[in-house]
């Protein structure tokens, strides 16, 4: 992996080589083995590099043979032997073995259809001098990184948001609509950052810019998943081929010259890429878990239990309360609000990892292609009574839901046997993102200037695509296009280059994702077992107490340790009003901090801490610096 930047200057000032290098470098830790820069009057362009392939000569920025077409390239193309070979036939000649020169040959050859080709992940900025182009392209799945700024006197890409806030004649505001996405979903989703002016490039979406005409910016999505069961196949040939594209997926993610290894929480996901891959690994696999002292946590017994099967070199962590060294660095490394927990879990199994490999494999992503998360089922078995026209739904059991008292337990399920499909997802992921009243969270001059910002049920039911007709595969097309980019692939990517570790999902990749789209939804959620299909195909290569066990999120006993062992911090950034943003409410904060030192756990107050501690911890120490 590495860290990418480029900047033009519209008013064809000079670009700065010190000031490029000095952006560049706050990506350091992307890319800590090499260092490389090209300017280009009005344009500049930076690279980080943690090598991985082609240690020797695979320095970046990149040209092509006469110097026209420059890259700076974050990722790894992992089909680029076969590409140099196809190019090679058509003339092309190579001076190293780098996935970085395939990708310029293969613009040089095919300009923007090269990113069909591309097998891998991504992200990337060429420079085309003869056409007098910007290229800017992002991978299919959004598993790298790739944020831009866009002013009137000059266009700025890179990593992250850090390097291109270190210009400190790039103004800083904060983006009202992002800061109601982050109170809304835990994250601010993209093409949104929590500033104004800066943006992410969303997933599988390439921007193109003439650079004699600033105002020239086209942004095309050049790929998407097609929903179409094939019913023709058999179980049995669906399996197969499935374990078979799953393990060539992990095949061509071992290419490397550097030591390797693979993330094993003992779910199934991350158990299928660990026994598969010891089907294929030249050598025995590093294997590296996490587990904690509160047993509720742990996973360790399951992670234990897979390596013991495959006989991998088996390393663990026990992840304690005394994390106050790690929070602040969260806050500085993901550039803007980020609430998931499970950060702080991934960035020690990183850590560790990165002690001992360069590279790792991971199951990220399973729970998305193979319909893995309880609000599938949770959802998918209120549909017993679709067979009613909505009118009556709404009318027979949305008078029950008004008739029972709040304290009755099957209330909200009653509730959701009124409503669409489309409303009891949205439904269901408000109540697990949680709710705040942003009118009573946000001081009344932020909330008076937000109001007409949509928020998180308008941002999910925008994304939501109607146009699949069957509804599990329509929420897990929504996830694949909002939560698994902005949440669950940001987090593996901020906290694993962290620690300068390189981390390949082979559960996502793309012609895998492209298969799982022919089969039918019924052999993914199956009777109420999800997974179904993945779980029949690993029947034979796993325990069956991993083929069978709970379903158990990667999360942390926060709310306890915030409690006890770190109860000062939200003192510190919460209640002191000298540091305080302006932008919350100080009493409902107040509120919050008791709420949860009296163990309310039940109380959504209490629930949303950790997203106010993240942000006030980020305006204070991160926009307010």
């Amino acid at each position: 992996m590495c860290g990418i930047f480029g900047i033009v200057n519209w008013d064809n000032r000079p670009a700065d080589g010190c000031q490029v290098k000095s952006q560049t470098d706050t990506l350091t830790h992307r890319g800590p083995d090499e260092e490389g820069y090209y300017i280009s009057r009005n344009i500049g362009l930076g690279h980080r590099r943690l090598s991985i392939i082609d240690l020797d000569s695979g320095k970046q920025p990149m040209a092509n043979e006469d110097g026209s077409v420059w890259i700076t390239y974050n990722g790894e193309i992992y089909n680029y032997p076969d590409l140099k070979k196809e190019l090679e036939a058509k003339g092309h000649r190579f001076k190293t073995n780098s996935d970085t020169e395939v990708i310029i040959h293969g613009y040089e050859e095919w300009g923007e259809n090269v990113l069909p080709r591309l097998r891998g992940m991504f992200a990337f900025g060429i420079l085309d001098e003869k056409k007098r182009e910007m290229f800017l392209a992002r991978d299919r799945l959004g598993k790298k990184p790739l944020v831009f700024y866009t002013g009137k006197d000059r266009f700025v890409f890179s990593s992250e948001i850090k390097a291109i806030v270190k210009d400190r004649e790039i103004p800083k505001e904060i983006n009202l609509k992002g800061l109601n996405d982050y109170f809304g979903c835990g994250y601010v989703p993209a093409p949104e950052t929590i500033y104004k002016n800066i943006w992410k490039l969303k997933p599988a979406h390439f921007l193109k810019i003439r650079l004699s005409n600033p105002g020239d910016v086209r942004q095309v999505k050049y790929w998407q998943l097609n929903y179409a069961p094939d019913d023709t196949l058999s179980e049995d040939e669906i399996i197969n081929t499935l374990v078979e594209l799953i393990r060539e997926s992990i095949r061509i993610r071992l290419i490397s010259d550097v030591p390797l290894g693979a993330l094993l929480s003992g779910g199934i996901d991350s158990s299928t890429v660990v026994r598969l891959m010891a089907d294929v690994a030249p050598e025995r696999i590093k294997t590296f878990s996490i587990g904690f002292d509160e047993k509720d946590f742990s996973e360790t017994a399951y992670s234990r239990q897979v390596a013991r099967l495959i006989g991998s070199e088996h390393f663990e962590y026990v992840v304690t309360p005394d994390i106050r060294e790690l929070i602040p660095k969260l806050v500085y490394h993901f550039d803007e609000p980020f609430a998931d927990a499970s950060a702080i879990p991934t960035y020690y199994v990183s850590k560790m990892a990165r002690q001992n490999v360069t590279v790792c494999l991971s199951g990220d992503g399973g729970d998305e292609a193979f319909a893995g998360y309880d609000r599938y089922s949770h959802c998918m078995g209120m549909t017993v009574f679709d067979f009613m026209p909505e009118f009556l739904r709404k009318a027979f059991f949305g008078g029950l839901h008004r008739m029972y008292p709040c304290e009755f337990k099957g209330k909200t399920f009653i509730g959701g046997l009124a409503r669409s499909s489309n409303e009891r997802f949205l439904d269901y992921m408000k109540n697990q993102y949680g709710y705040l009243d942003k009118k009573s969270l946000f001081n009344t001059d932020v909330y008076e200037k937000m109001i007409g910002e949509n928020g998180q049920r308008e941002y999910l039911k925008d994304s939501m695509n109607n146009s699949i007709a069957d509804p599990l595969t329509r929420y897990q097309d929504l996830d694949v296009h909002t939560y698994l980019p902005n949440d669950i692939l940001t987090k593996v990517d901020i906290t694993s280059m962290m620690n300068s570790l390189e981390v390949r999902v082979p559960l996502l990749d793309h012609k895998l994702l492209e298969f799982m789209a022919t089969i039918p939804s019924s052999l993914k959620l199956w009777k109420g077992t999800s997974k179904y299909i993945l779980k029949k195909a690993m029947a034979p290569l796993l325990p069956p107490a991993i083929l069978r066990r709970k379903k158990m999120g990667f999360g942390v006993p926060l709310r306890e340790w915030i409690a006890n062992d770190l109860r000062d911090i939200p003192h510190s950034y919460l209640l002191d009003k000298s540091r305080a943003s302006g932008i919350l409410n100080l009493r409902l904060l107040k509120e919050m901090v008791l709420d949860n030192e009296k163990r309310l756990y039940k109380s959504p107050l209490g629930g949303k801490l950790w997203w106010v501690l993240f942000f006030e911890m980020w305006y204070q120490d991160v926009y307010n610096k």
